[in-house]
């Protein structure tokens, strides 16, 4: 078995300093955000916050990153990922263009009977031609979420299915933190052992 790679969730940290950003349409119950958002139906605008950053929160739950970041993995070819450029409200007069970001791979994630119970993961593996040491543990607390990293494709920003997670490996990791992006933060993603 070859030797597993370093994954990281991504996300925008936790400084207050930096925006957050706040829809400004009202937003219908069982809106598809996600689509709406990469349509371009939204317009955007500071919800908190007074600096902009490299990565930035919503009042949505989706995350948005600037020029700079997609620029940084364009550069590196390691991965392929499509953006989608949000409208911001003209006053907020950002210096970057802000983009939803949605990798191409797409990993399975593993489905329990509901969010609170373990799924049964001997099961899904066999049934599914996996090790269980290439299982993700995503989430143990309040709910259980794990992918299958089996099936990955091997490019190094990723998502799991269903989720806004982005996912990378220790080489977007590491190019990053080269560039000194602000506001994004990396936690270390467990496989099951």
């Amino acid at each position: 078995m070859t030797k597993l790679p370093r994954i990281y969730s991504l996300s925008p940290g936790g400084a207050t300093k930096y925006y957050w950003f706040n829809i400004l349409q009202k937003v219908a119950a069982g809106e598809h955000l996600r689509e709406r958002t990469k349509s371009g139906l939204y317009t955007f605008g500071r919800y908190s916050g007074t600096t902009e950053a490299d990565c930035h929160a919503s009042t949505l739950g989706l995350n948005f990153h600037s020029d700079r970041f997609t620029k940084v993995i364009e550069e590196c070819s390691c991965s392929t990922f499509n953006k989608f450029k949000i409208d911001t409200q003209s006053k907020l007069k950002t210096k970057s263009d802000y983009y939803f970001v949605q990798p191409n791979c797409a990993i399975p994630r593993i489905e329990n009977q509901d969010i609170f119970s373990r799924p049964d993961l001997e099961k899904y593996c066999s049934e599914n031609n996996t090790e269980m040491t290439q299982l993700l543990i995503l989430s143990t607390q309040i709910y259980y979420l794990y992918a299958d990293f089996g099936k990955w494709n091997g490019d190094d920003i990723f998502t799991v299915v269903d989720t806004t997670l982005l996912l990378v490996t220790d080489k977007i990791k590491l190019l990053l933190e080269k560039h000194a992006l602000k506001n994004i933060k990396f936690k270390e993603i467990p496989f099951l052992s």
